[in-house]
């Protein structure tokens, strides 16, 4: 694990190096889709050459029964919303760039090895660990001069995507469909959280079918784990 933290500790200064040159340096601000497209190719080559990329589940998910494609769907429950509540949806290159290495290696991180890290002692555990954390990460966002409402807002998200993101990983043993969710997650969003009213109660549902189908299928992994054991 020394080795992917040190990936990891690159991943972060990546995206502060290139953001604060972006910012000093005038013309620069397609650096950081760039330098986070290199990083992303960089880091997928070494799993690779390392062969731990069906350890962590970089791979094509193996046939599994319809409902367990049906199980899927929180997964895609955040995405749906923001386009249903969103003005226009017309992302530009380098923003579909940058939002997919960001989904790509945070998925890499968190729900490939730090989840089958803690799985190995307790995949409950795990999936709420890798939760938390993972929302902690979005409280970066404060630092950005971004609404501090929105950013609580997507801690909150986090915390409720990343459950269903877990148990969907632990599930069928693939990651693609949680970077899948997690790249539309990001792509589709906006930068404000959404007025009162209808939209702010339909995040709410959202958020809340997501926390309650993550709790309950952590629940059905720890039941059917013990009745393996026993």
């Amino acid at each position: 694990m020394g080795t992917v933290y040190l990936w990891a500790a690159l991943y972060g200064l990546t995206c502060m190096c290139s953001e604060m040159l972006s910012r000093v340096i005038p013309g620069t601000f397609l650096l950081t889709p760039w330098a986070m497209l290199l990083y992303a190719l960089m880091l997928i080559l070494w799993i690779c050459r390392t062969g731990r990329a069906q350890t962590i589940g970089l791979r094509i998910p193996v046939p599994c029964s319809p409902r367990a494609w049906l199980n899927m769907l929180p997964l895609f429950l955040l995405p749906g919303y923001n386009l249903m509540t969103a003005d226009g949806f017309a992302p530009d290159l380098p923003t579909a760039a940058l939002m997919l290495c960001a989904a790509v290696t945070e998925e890499i991180f968190f729900r490939g090895f730090l989840l089958h890290f803690l799985a190995r002692r307790s995949k409950t555990a795990g999936i709420y660990l890798t939760s938390i954390l993972f929302s902690i990460l979005h409280i970066v966002n404060l630092t950005q001069n971004i609404d501090p409402v929105y950013t609580w807002m997507q801690v909150i998200c986090a915390f409720a995507s990343g459950l269903c993101y877990s148990t969907v990983t632990i599930s069928i043993g693939s990651l693609l469909p949680c970077i899948a969710a997690h790249f539309l997650t990001n792509i589709t969003g906006s930068a404000a959280a959404p007025d009162p009213g209808w939209e702010t109660n339909v995040l709410w549902s959202c958020i809340a079918a997501c926390i309650c189908w993550g709790t309950l299928h952590s629940y059905k992994i720890r039941k059917f784990d013990k009745e393996i054991q026993s």
